[in-house]
């Protein structure tokens, strides 16, 4: 995959122009940035915690220009190019809506979600929805992969999830050969009644490669008959939309069913849940979610095997805190990251109250409107011993989640991936990146380590990613971490940034406190100015100074 330069696309490595925005996928030339030494301003510590720097060498002058240049890309582990400098003020260093506009739109909007159809797609799937789908009774649809591309794809794993459905509904291939394609049953339970949006996505390797895609269609779940019998089939609908169906609905919306069959054929349920309805498969748009080399995956998984050490000079640093906030250093065109570390993750407006901030950007005295329709506190995730739930805030104007709106007082299983909507004028999308709950964070002298003993679990593993869907730009980034959260160049991770490997770390929380561990071998993070050793896990405290690619943060821990 080839990532554009400018709006961080992916593209087909064919390609040379960007399939988004329509720019050339030339290399792009990065900015030289200064190198900035460890700050020496005093930061407020709590008891127990080391200096920042104290324990690391600051930089010295050199002769020779100061420009940062990433080493040689190491063929395990492809990067994409770092972005230029660019002016931008990011929402998180302010406190009123004044902050953002129009003007500083052009670096946030890079990070938008993309949710265009990939042309260069070496995969299309299409669905077929041959039996009427009604609530409370097991069913079945049919599915169909077509392999575009010239090669073998291999370990195709397909998941079709809606708040309809009791449970995903999933099916696996072996292998695909090019250029053919391949049908198969998927069983879906629906639960429930109503309008809802079926979530597709499909993975496989193809060269080396990890690939994920994703898209959505309608789907129409009908309430069980109250009778065995006399059933009006003009009250039952179904999931086509075309051919006989043209000018019915949507492409792929919900029409009646006695247009697709004889009605006089269906008088009773078991009539109906044995009807099968004639075969029409439609294509579903699919866009890229990430792209990750099996090399990759591989070696982060070897690192993550091997025993982990605090290095001598840094057991006697401990900051305890729920949230990781890192803050660009003047100059980066980095966004403000928040790593927050609490049962309970709040969206909303309220910037005091909320862990992601919900604006309608560009800033606009109609936007601004739309902004005062979102409560402080809008919606809340939380991990609960019986898995994480979604549930509306109490707010004024109502969530929706996958296309129903939540009940005031309820709370819904989320199911690992949810698209959301606040107050109907805010669209945003999480995804939980789960973890393996049964392996520990083993470090072998954590004894000497003079951070807490212990501190309160939450009862969840893993990382949940927020992403604003488009139209709407991201101004700053911000993950749930429950117990890690991977980042890197590929979208993947639970945090995305340029100029990395694939897989070059993660974050933990752990005994009440933040912790960094660099997993690739190629010196793109630093503490301090300092590399981190694979082998080495490093508490992190107030004043540190954290390189991550081009982009340079202040660290900041908070209760």
């Amino acid at each position: 995959m080839v990532v554009c330069p400018q709006c961080h696309a992916g593209n087909s490595p064919r390609s040379r122009y960007c399939i988004q925005c329509g720019g050339s996928l030339q290399p792009a030339v990065s900015a030289p940035t200064e190198e900035l030494p460890p700050t020496t301003k005093d930061v407020h510590q709590s008891p127990g915690a080391c200096d920042a720097t104290s324990h690391f060498p600051h930089p010295q002058p050199s002769t020779e220009s100061s420009a940062w240049t990433p080493p040689p890309v190491a063929p395990s582990f492809p990067v994409t190019p770092p972005p230029s400098a660019s002016e931008f003020t990011a929402l998180a260093q302010h406190d009123t809506l004044g902050a953002i506009s129009a003007a500083n739109l052009d670096q946030a909007e890079r990070l938008t979600v993309p949710h265009l159809s990939d042309p260069d797609s070496p995969v299309a799937l299409s669905l077929n929805f041959h039996r009427v789908f009604v609530a409370g009774h097991c069913t079945t649809a049919e599915w169909q992969i077509e392999n575009r591309s010239d090669q073998l794809l291999q370990r195709v794993e397909l998941s079709l999830e809606s708040r309809g459905l009791s449970q995903p509904g999933r099916s696996r291939v072996a292998s695909l050969p090019p250029g053919k394609s391949i049908r198969q049953l998927i069983e879906v339970d629906p639960s429930k009644p109503g309008n809802f949006i079926l979530s597709c996505a499909i993975g496989y390797e193809l060269a080396g490669q990890r690939q994920r895609r994703s898209g959505t269609c309608p789907l129409r779940i009908n309430e069980t008959p109250g009778t065995n019998i006399n059933i009006n089939i003009t009250d039952i609908q179904s999931n086509h939309a075309t051919g006989s169906n043209a000018g019915l609905g949507a492409e792929m919306g919900s029409v009646n069913i006695s247009n697709l069959v004889d009605g006089k054929a269906v008088r009773t349920l078991n009539d109906l849940l044995q009807l099968e309805i004639p075969d029409l498969f439609q294509q579903v748009a699919l866009s890229l979610d990430f792209e990750l080399s099996v090399a990759s995956q591989i070696y982060a998984e070897q690192q993550r095997s091997h025993s982990l050490s605090i290095p001598r000079e840094m057991v006697g640093c401990a900051q305890a805190g729920t949230l990781l906030r890192l803050v660009p250093v003047e100059g980066s065109s980095a966004l403000p990251v928040d790593f927050v570390a609490r049962p309970r993750f709040r969206l909303g407006r309220a910037r005091q109250e909320a862990d992601w901030v919900a604006w309608v950007l560009p800033r606009t005295p109609e936007n601004d409107e739309k902004t005062r329709r979102i409560s402080k506190v809008h919606t809340v995730f939380e991990a609960t011993p019986a898995g994480i739930q979604i549930a509306d805030g109490g707010s004024a104007n109502g969530t929706a989640l996958d296309g129903q709106t939540l009940s005031s007082g309820s709370r819904v299983p989320f199911s690992g991936h949810a698209r959301l909507k606040l107050a109907g004028v805010y669209p945003l999308e999480a995804e939980h990146l789960g973890a393996d709950a049964s392996r520990s964070l083993d470090i072998d002298n954590l004894a000497l380590w003079v951070g807490p003993a212990a501190a309160p679990v939450v009862p969840a593993a893993g990382a949940v990613r927020f992403t604003p869907a488009p139209p709407m730009p991201a101004v700053h980034a911000a993950v749930w971490l429950l117990s890690e959260a991977s980042f890197g160049s590929s979208r993947s991770n639970a945090w995305t940034v340029t100029g990395v490997a694939e897989i070059q770390g993660r974050f933990y929380h752990h005994r009440g406190c933040f912790w960094l561990k660099d997993e690739a071998p190629n010196d793109w993070v630093k503490i301090n100015n300092t590399s981190i050793s694979p082998s080495h896990i490093i508490p992190l405290v107030n004043g540190q100074r954290l390189r991550v690619g081009a982009a340079e943060f202040q660290v900041e821990i908070h209760p």
